[in-house]
C-alpha cells in the first residue's frame, strides 16, 4: 500500500480537513455504541484524527491505533497527547492487508477514509474480519466521488478529469469511487447484517473556502501522481490551476457523498 499524499505536512491538512463542518466525525461515528469493555481497533489512522474522537467521546477498555506510515503514526500519538488523549493508547506500523495481530482480537473497529488508497480493498476487509471477534462491529467509511465531483463548463477541465480518474485509479490504486463499493467488500468478505448510510456533502461559504485550501494541499502532495496521469508538470499545473479557478466559480458545484457501512461477524 502506497499513501499518494505522503508529506511530512499531511498531519496539518487532514486537520484543517477535519475542521470542515461538513467532514464532521459525529456524522460518521456517533451511533458506534462502544462500550467500557470493548477492544477498539482504528485501521489506517493516519494523523489521529479518528482515534482522538473515540478517545474523546467513549470509554472503552483499550484502543489501538495502525497505519502504513511511520510518520503519520508519529503524529498521530503527539497528536493525542498534545490534545490530553493519550492514555491507555498503543500504536503499531503494518500493511492493512497483513495485520499482526490475532484472529478475533478487537470488538469494534472503524476505518475511516482509507479505501480510496487500497490496491486490494476486498483483501484488506478480509482482514479486518478476521480481526473482528465474533459479535463484534466493523465500521467502513469513505467518500465517493471525491475530486472527480465537480460540474464544470470547462470542457478542457471535464476532460482531464474524466482522464485523472481513469489513469490514478489504473496506474496507482487510487480509487475516487471507493465509497459506493464498501457495502460489496462487507458483503464479500463474510460480514452479517450490513448496513449503510448515503451522507451527500455540499460545500458553501466558509466550507468552501476551506475546501479550496485543502485541495491546494493535496494537489501540492499528490503531484508527482498528477505530473505522471497528465504526461509533464506543465500540464499538472495547467489542471491545478484550472480545478481551483472552478472551485469558486458561480457556475461551478462541487459536492461528494459519504459511505457510513456498518457489519457485525
Amino acid at each position: 500500500m502506497a499513501y499518494v499524499l505522503e508529506n511530512t505536512a499531511e498531519a496539518r491538512r487532514l486537520k484543517l480537513q477535519d475542521d470542515i463542518s461538513v467532514y464532521s466525525l459525529n456524522h460518521d461515528l456517533k451511533d458506534l455504541k462502544i462500550t467500557s469493555k470493548d477492544k477498539v481497533l482504528d485501521a489506517g489512522c493516519g494523523a489521529g484524527i479518528v482515534s482522538l474522537f473515540l478517545k474523546k467521546n467513549y470509554e472503552m477498555h483499550s484502543l489501538e491505533s495502525c497505519d502504513f506510515s511511520d510518520i503519520r503514526l508519529k503524529q498521530a500519538e503527539k497528536y493525542l497527547v498534545d490534545n490530553n488523549a493519550g492514555e491507555n493508547v498503543s500504536y503499531f506500523q503494518c500493511d492493512l492487508e497483513r495485520i499482526p495481530k490475532n484472529d478475533h482480537s478487537y470488538d469494534k473497529i472503524v476505518c475511516r477514509f482509507v479505501y480510496e488508497y487500497l490496491p486490494n480493498p476486498l483483501k484488506v476487509t478480509q482482514e479486518l474480519h478476521r480481526l473482528c471477534k465474533p459479535g463484534g462491529v466493523v465500521r467502513l467509511i469513505d467518500l465517493d466521488g471525491v475530486v472527480a465531483n465537480l460540474h464544470t463548463n470547462n470542457s478542457e477541465l471535464r476532460d482531464m478529469l474524466i482522464l485523472l480518474t481513469k489513469k490514478a485509479y489504473e496506474d496507482h490504486h487510487l480509487d475516487f469511487y471507493a465509497g459506493r463499493k464498501l457495502f460489496a467488500h462487507m458483503k464479500g468478505a463474510g460480514f452479517k447484517d450490513v448496513s449503510y448510510q448515503v451522507r451527500p456533502m455540499a460545500f458553501h461559504g466558509e466550507d468552501l473556502l476551506k475546501e479550496v485550501e485543502n485541495y491546494r494541499e493535496r494537489f501540492n502532495f499528490g503531484r508527482a501522481l498528477l505530473d505522471s496521469v497528465f504526461g509533464s508538470p506543465k500540464m499538472a499545473q495547467r489542471f491545478i490551476d484550472a480545478y481551483l479557478e472552478e472551485l469558486t466559480s458561480k457556475d461551478s458545484l462541487l459536492f461528494y457523498n459519504n459511505f457510513i457501512v456498518t457489519g457485525s461477524k
